[in-house]
């Protein structure tokens, strides 16, 4: 008969508390940390020099690296003048014990290690999961539970050859575990090699619809040195558009804010860089005053460069110098002399690239203005085939319109010459006046007044004419033979 033994529930619940805690060490319950590791080789250099970089990694028992937890690790070196550091540049002040941290969102960090005296050292890290808020609490002396060990060479001596020392390189063990060096494989990670190249296009930046605006690339070393050679520079403006080259022009042809993308490459390293840049409308007003002059008046709420902005007049174009800046509120003037032309009610201003922007008189506040001005730009950017009696058309009223304005020309300079004769007249008759006999009543006046009022006839019907011809309200007629 067999026996059948009850064990009190109580006793069950021992047993099952003892087998957990036997199955399960600490180091694989905190997000299966098993041990710290060097994953990189020891290394050999030369007295006061940095090494390489230098690896250490978390990882399960089997070596395969886990993150998980915060861990706070500290590393000596058996050597009295060891020094450590986080990176290629080395402080004044000495790091004999180096303090770091690995987030729990990460599983390696890297440092560096030199040393003024020649011998064979070895570098020993201890490790524990964050015991409180920081790693600034813990100590090892508070309880370490992985440490590793790894050997470094100063200068030319040789590593002792023993069954010790060849154990302590690349040798881990833990605090809770003791898995065997020959079963933990090696990492195949490869850090990703440093960029050695960068690029840079410029600030973030606010310009005008359909304005030309000039992005400027540049390529620079680790040392903020400028690179030129053999670099290709490409952009992607963010509107469908791209360009090519270090200095490249380019317009927005509708408001938004655009990323505009800059990428360079050379031989063998590449790396871009991002802007943003703000499309605005124009809010301008364009006037002209009867001193042949014109004038620019900034509402946009902020400075304005109108670099190469067009002012047009009956075919004579003035272009506005580079860096012409409007200040916010303020106007820009140029006169009669400097513009090369006498500016008229017909006088426009243009964008960079010949669009209209602003005939004389008007301002350029609602965004109804900005779309017109927008769909003239596409219209412009797409040639037209124009057929070659519409060419002869054009042509015509060109020739008619120039033959008018240069009667106007010879109108005004008439009128001149006889506002000129009649100051000399005046003159003659001021003098004259007390030796003419009484009742002679004199027809120079009445004659200088008959003609000019014939002159202004002429004049006037020489201005209808051309406003006629510029309306493009000629008709020709075309005549075919047969």
């Amino acid at each position: 008969m067999t026996a059948i033994q009850i064990i009190p529930f109580q006793r069950l619940v021992g047993m099952a508390a003892a087998a957990s805690l036997t199955i399960f060490p600490l180091g694989v319950y905190a997000d299966a940390i098993g041990k710290i590791s060097f994953t990189t080789d020891a290394q050999s250099i030369a007295v006061g020099t940095s090494s390489s970089q230098i690896t250490l990694e978390t990882e399960d028992v089997n070596g395969v690296p886990v993150k998980g937890n915060t861990v706070c690790v500290q590393i000596t070196s058996s050597s009295q003048s060891g020094e450590f550091s986080t990176n290629t540049t080395w402080g004044t002040d000495s790091i004999r014990t180096l303090s770091l941290t690995i987030a729990s969102n990460q599983y390696r960090r890297n440092f560096y290690y030199r040393d003024g005296a020649a011998g064979s050292y070895s570098l020993s890290a201890k490790a524990a999961i964050k015991p409180g808020e920081t790693c600034t609490t813990w100590s090892p002396d508070t309880g370490v539970q992985w440490t590793a060990t790894q050997n470094i060479i100063i200068g030319s001596v040789s590593p002792p050859l023993n069954e010790e020392s060849s154990t302590q390189t690349n040798t881990q063990t833990t605090t809770t575990t003791t898995p065997s060096p020959a079963s933990a494989p090696v990492s195949s990670y490869v850090a990703p090699p440093e960029p050695q190249i960068f690029a840079d296009g410029g600030e973030n930046r606010t310009v005008i619809v359909a304005a030309d605006t000039e992005f400027l690339a540049r390529a620079y070393n680790r040392n903020k040195e400028t690179i030129s050679g053999n670099i290709r520079f490409s952009w992607n403006f963010g509107d469908g558009s791209t360009g090519e080259g270090q200095s490249v022009l380019h317009h927005f042809e509708y408001p938004g804010k655009y990323a505009v993308v800059l990428n360079i490459a050379d031989n063998r390293d590449a790396a871009s860089d991002r802007i943003i840049v703000t499309a605005e409308p124009a809010k301008l007003a364009f006037s002209t005053y009867p001193d042949g002059s014109i004038m620019i008046e900034n509402h946009a709420g902020r400075d304005l460069n109108l670099s190469s902005w067009l002012v047009r007049s009956f075919g004579r174009v003035f272009m506005v110098p580079k860096d012409s800046i409007i200040l916010a509120g303020e106007t820009l003037r140029i006169g009669e002399k400097t513009l090369g032309f006498r500016s008229s009610a017909e006088t426009e201003l243009d964008y960079p690239n010949g669009v209209l922007a602003l005939r004389a008189g008007t301002a350029n506040e609602a965004s109804d203005s900005v779309k017109a001005n927008v769909a003239a730009a596409s219209a412009v950017a797409k040639p037209r085939s124009i057929p070659v009696s519409a060419i002869v058309v054009q042509a015509e009223k060109e020739r008619v319109v120039a033959s008018i304005a240069s009667d106007v020309s010879d109108v005004t300079l008439a009128m001149e010459e006889i506002a000129t004769d009649s100051d000399d007249e005046s003159g003659r008759s001021a003098q004259t006046a007390s030796v003419e006999e009484p009742g002679s009543g004199g027809t120079g006046g009445y004659m200088w007044w008959l003609g000019a009022l014939g002159l202004a006839v002429v004049g006037t019907g020489a201005v209808l004419a051309s406003r006629r011809a510029l309306k493009k309200e000629w008709d020709i007629i075309e005549e075919k033979e047969g």
